[in-house]
């Protein structure tokens, strides 16, 4: 995991804008990407917010950025309906929209929209740093039975919980097991193939009986979810973008 606000500072001292991918970490690691001073980034509605396959994905640009594309130094290349200033006057010219507005494109899909919200609201309730702190505490775990049950296969993710996302990996001989803190997914390496799972020794067999000790709740009881915060992520600014 890349230190966001290191890497951007260094950016900006070399003249150079940034754009940062966040599909592997909104929802599961805390962000602040104002006081970062992140020029742009986008990312995906489908992972650790839990829309879904085919989610809407989402877009930040600064405010200063915003500024200068209303002064025309700046251009969105995605041009589209909903992008336009005022889309039901059916102009024949485009006019771009204020804001983060202008970063609309065609109509989203309003079934997946609901989906994310409901996704969204559910991490809203648990609350990032709650989810990031046991995130941390699966992949230690993770890192310490790998340690405790077959060490000689070796990490391939960092042991620093600073550089670790939502997952830490050790590497097999055809494929790797991961513990990914975010979703829970450990549960899927319990599925082993029978003729490996047969090999004496084989390391998957030794993590079999570690893996459900993964599978642990977050911690905030179990209302967590059903108390959703109430604020809307479907809001014609806030889906699109940020800050």
């Amino acid at each position: 995991m890349h230190d966001l606000a290191d890497l951007t500072h260094r950016a900006h001292l070399a003249g150079a804008l940034t754009v940062w991918d966040l599909s592997h970490s909104t929802g599961a690691v805390p962000l602040d990407l104002a006081r970062s001073r992140a020029d742009f980034a986008v990312g995906c509605g489908y992972k650790y917010l839990n829309g879904g396959p085919g989610a809407p994905a989402f877009v930040f640009v600064a405010r200063r950025h915003l500024q200068a594309m209303e002064a025309d130094r700046f251009a969105q290349p995605l041009a589209g309906w909903l992008g336009h200033r005022a889309p039901f006057d059916f102009s024949p010219d485009y006019e771009p929209a204020t804001g983060i507005d202008r970063f609309g494109t065609g109509t989203p899909s309003i079934l997946a929209l609901a989906a994310l919200q409901c996704g969204v609201d559910t991490v809203l309730a648990a609350g990032v740093e709650t989810l990031r702190a046991k995130s941390l505490r699966q992949t230690q775990l993770f890192i310490e039975l790998v340690d405790g049950c077959c060490a000689d296969l070796g990490l391939t993710s960092s042991r620093r919980a600073s550089r670790r996302c939502a997952a830490a990996r050790s590497a097999t001989s055809t494929s790797s097991l991961a513990g990914d803190a975010g979703a829970d997914r450990a549960r899927r390496h319990r599925r082993l193939p029978q003729r490996r799972a047969r090999r004496p020794g084989h390391p998957a067999l030794r993590l079999r009986a570690a893996v459900p000790a993964l599978r642990r709740p977050v911690g905030r009881g179990r209302g967590a979810a059903r108390g959703a915060a109430t604020r809307s992520w479907t809001g014609r600014s806030s889906w699109r973008g940020g800050r």
